[in-house]
């Protein structure tokens, strides 16, 4: 493994509306080992960003640097824990990105729009309004019916993905020209068992890594049986609850 600097999700709030992230920010020489001691202690632990350190500097040169930028956009700091506000966590990444190099180890939403970049082929996702008009009505039918299931669900649209949360998130949902594609935060087993009208596939181990759980895709291409589609949802909101 590289030299690294991290960004990792340590825990998030939702207040009003205002999305607010705990974050850490250190460096490494083993990600995955950072992952795995941080996963210890709590669930929903996810890498934000990675950056590899400017060559002309020490990787805990770098580091100090990164820390100064997050204290100009953090609403508070406490030990080596930062608290952001999506917005402002927003400004303080691309800040850093500028400046560092954003690793080719990341599993990175922001960078690549999706993980399956570093999984032998790229896929490209497009935003919803720019998608087919059957994508739309997929995508709405499925959003009315799990907001009639549970009111409280937070549709939370990032740059190439809409997660469906409610204490975490359980299920990740990119438009294709096409279709739609939803990672689904359950094991293989259970969406075969629930889904037989839609394409589903297994997912690598990298990508299972990046989301932070056992997980498969669905693909869906028209408005026929939905049913199975809400069920499989409903499914993982409560094996994630």
């Amino acid at each position: 493994m590289a030299n690294l600097i991290y960004s990792i999700k340590v825990n998030e709030l939702y207040y009003s509306g205002l999305r607010v992230l705990d974050v850490k920010i250190g460096k490494t020489t083993n990600i995955e080992r950072t992952l795995t001691q941080y996963r210890r202690s709590g669930r929903g632990i996810d890498v934000l960003d990675l950056w590899e350190p400017n060559k002309d500097l020490t990787l805990s040169q770098c580091e100090t640097g990164v820390h100064k930028i997050a204290r100009k956009y953090a609403y508070s700091k406490e030990s080596e824990k930062f608290i952001f506000l999506q917005d402002d966590y927003d400004k303080f990444s691309e800040n850093v990105s500028s400046l560092l190099k954003i690793s080719k180890y990341t599993p990175k939403q922001k960078a690549e729009c999706i993980p399956e970049k570093a999984f032998q082929k790229k896929i490209t996702n497009i935003k919803l309004e720019n998608a087919s008009e059957t994508v739309k009505m997929i995508y709405n039918k499925i959003k009315n019916q799990m907001l009639n299931f549970d009111n409280d669900l937070i549709f939370n649209s990032q740059k190439c993905y809409i997660s469906i949360k409610k204490r975490k998130n359980f299920a990740y949902i990119k438009f294709r020209k096409k279709k739609i594609r939803i990672v689904v935060m359950l094991p293989f087993d259970t969406g075969k068992k629930l889904v037989k009208k839609h394409k589903i596939s297994v997912t690598s181990d990298g990508v299972q890594g990046f989301y932070g759980g056992e997980c498969f895709n669905v693909d869906i291409e028209d408005q026929d049986h939905l049913d199975e589609v809400i069920d499989l949802l409903k499914k993982a909101y409560d094996y994630n609850s």
